[in-house]
Formats: C-alpha cells, structure tokens, sequence
C-alpha cells in the first residue's frame, strides 16, 4: 500500500492519515522497502515507484505488483 500512495506522490503524512498510522510507521515502512529493494534514499524511491506504477495493481486494499 505504501508504494501505491508513494507513486501517487502523497506525503509520509497524507499516507499516514489515509492508512491511519503514525507517519513514523509510514517512514519505518519506506525505509524497510528500500533496504530489499536495494535503493538508497527517498528519491530513489520516489523513483522506483514512479517507474513501476504502471505494474501497482490495487486489489481488495491490497497492492501487488504484475510481473510480465
């Protein structure tokens, strides 16, 4: 869910509100996503996200990723 509202170019705090959880969940989330990914930094996320927004499917409040 939160590479979803990552893409969508929403805040930590936005996120928070929108998951209701503590944006210093949401960060712990965006910090554990970059380390398996492998990313260093928030941009480089950002970057990510945008990238592959295209392949986020939404589904039952559930975000999966399509691998073709």
């Amino acid at each position: 869910m939160i590479l979803y509202h990552i893409s969508d170019l929403k805040t930590s705090k936005q996120i928070a509100e929108e998951l209701v959880i503590s944006p210093y969940t949401v960060n712990s989330h965006c910090s554990r996503i970059r380390n398996k990914l492998g990313l260093k930094g928030q941009k480089a996320l950002l970057k990510f996200s945008l990238s592959a927004k295209g392949q986020l499917l939404r589904v039952n409040d559930r975000v999966l990723v399509r691998i073709d």
